[in-house]
């Protein structure tokens, strides 16, 4: 139960979770394009900021 803060709280997620997807990448194409994805959002995020 402890773990589900870390699910909705920014924290480590924001490192964990692209490496992990980093990962699959290497092994899954439909997880090379979420990469992107997140890839792609990030860099939209950071510039409007």
């Amino acid at each position: 139960m402890e773990n589900l803060g870390l699910i909705v709280l920014p924290g480590p997620a924001f490192i964990v979770i692209p490496l992990g997807l980093s990962i699959l990448a290497t092994e899954f194409v439909w997880v090379k394009k979420l990469l992107s994805k997140v890839k792609d959002t990030a860099d939209s995020f950071k510039s409007k900021r």
